[in-house]
C-alpha cells in the first residue's frame, strides 16, 4: 500500500474546503455576518476531523 492510498482521494476535497473556509473567514471579516462565521467553524472542525481520522488510518496500515 503506498503511503498516500488514504490520502489521494480526498486531497481534491481538502483543498476546496479550505478554500470554502478561506472564502467564509474573508465574508465574515468584511460583513460581520455570523452565518460566515458559523460556516468557517463547521468547515474547519470538518476538515481537522478528516485530516485526524486520515492520520489514524496511516498509523493502523502495517505496511507505513
Amino acid at each position: 500500500m503506498a503511503w498516500n492510498d488514504h490520502r489521494e482521494p480526498y486531497g481534491e476535497h481538502i483543498l476546496n474546503l479550505v478554500r470554502y473556509i478561506d472564502l467564509h473567514s474573508e465574508q465574515y471579516a468584511r460583513t460581520g455576518d455570523s452565518f460566515h462565521y458559523d460556516q468557517y467553524t463547521k468547515a474547519v472542525r470538518l476538515v481537522e476531523e478528516l485530516k485526524a481520522w486520515i492520520k489514524t488510518k496511516e498509523r493502523k496500515d502495517p505496511t507505513q
